[in-house]
Formats: structure tokens, sequence, C-alpha cells
């Protein structure tokens, strides 16, 4: 069995979209992610965008409360897209398919400023919290430390 999985920290390019897949919804946006360096005593940058997609109620939180320039870190698993543009020409396009979110801070005015936004891992009303819907890092059982 094998298994990848990618973790990115960058900014929304615009705003996320939903639409309905079967009998549940997806969510997808793109984010940006600039590398800098130096190189010969000059400063370099580089950007590489990445599409993302989530599935159910995370994604429609992140459709809720994201908008284009929020500051966002997305785990999941990577892939390479090849397609074909409308000129017949290849393209690739690198994707997090089945992706968790959550805020990195950043842009003030990227989220409402209440205390009342639902965190996207919190489970819903009276269900239980599982490993999967826990943050990334954090301990899920009471009897691990949570550092």
């Amino acid at each position: 069995m094998s298994y990848a999985t990618t973790i990115i920290h960058g900014h929304l390019g615009k705003d996320p979209t939903t639409r309905a897949a079967g009998t549940d919804s997806v969510t997808t946006f793109s984010v940006a992610v600039t590398r800098t360096w130096k190189q010969g005593g000059e400063k370099r940058e580089t950007t590489t965008w990445w599409r993302c997609q989530v599935w159910g109620r995370r994604g429609q939180t992140a459709a809720t409360y994201l908008r284009k320039g929020s500051s966002v870190i997305v785990q999941g698993t990577p892939e390479l897209r090849e397609y074909e543009d409308q000129d017949r020409v290849k393209r690739y396009s690198l994707e997090l398919l089945n992706a968790d979110w959550s805020f990195a801070g950043g842009k003030a005015e990227t989220a409402p400023a209440t205390t009342d936004i639902p965190s996207a891992d919190a489970p819903a009303a009276g269900e239980q919290p599982t490993p999967a819907s826990a943050p990334i890092g954090v301990a899920t059982t009471d009897d691990e430390p949570p550092f």
C-alpha cells in the first residue's frame, strides 16, 4: 500500500466555488504558494498554484469563510493532472484532493471579526469528534498531552 500527502501554506487566488456532486457537495479554490530565495545576491521568487478540492460540510465552511487573499494551510492527496486547453495545448495542474484546511492568519479583513465562527474542525451538533475531524497536530485522546 502506498500513501502520499502534501501540506501547503498560501493565499487564495479567488473566492471558493461550491457545486453539487451527487448527494454531497465539493468546494474548490486555488492557493498560491510563493517560495523566495537568494541566488547570486539577488532575491528570486517563484509562485506555484494548487487547485484544492474539499468535500461536504468542511467545503461548505470554506466557501462561507474563505475569500480571495485568505491565508490558509491545506493538506491533501497530491495529484498532477494533465489536460488540453481550448487551443489543444497540453497543460498541467497541481491538485490537492480530499483536502483538509485551516485558517493561517494573515489579512484581518478576510474573515468576519466575531468569536462565534464555527471551527472548520468542529463536529456537527451532537456529533462526537473523531481523529479525522481533529486539527492537524492536535491530540485526539484525553491520554495524550496537547503538545
